[in-house]
């Protein structure tokens, strides 16, 4: 859960019919977790100078450059923490 702490400022779960999570990065990790997370895209599906759309581990990531991170169809918090280590890691 290192991780977590380390580059993850605040997780909150948005309304709707499918559970998606915002996840804001801490303000001084926030371009080394993006980073981290581009290097691991299985896909890119669209880039643009405000944010960046990607498929990992297919699930869809939408990364903004103010640092924050949308991650779609999760089936709950202990699924993102597992799937942020995953992403976060070295």
């Amino acid at each position: 859960m290192s991780i977590i702490k380390d580059y993850i400022h605040q997780i909150n779960e948005s309304c709707g019919k499918h559970r998606n999570f915002i996840v804001i990065l801490r303000s001084n990790k926030k371009d080394e977790a993006i980073r981290k997370i581009l290097s691991k895209t299985e896909e890119k599906i669209f880039d643009s100078p405000l944010f960046t759309k990607i498929k990992i581990k297919n699930k869809e990531v939408n990364i903004y450059r103010t640092g924050k991170i949308l991650i779609k169809n999760m089936e709950g918090k202990e699924e993102l923490e597992k799937f942020l280590e995953e992403i976060l890691k070295d």
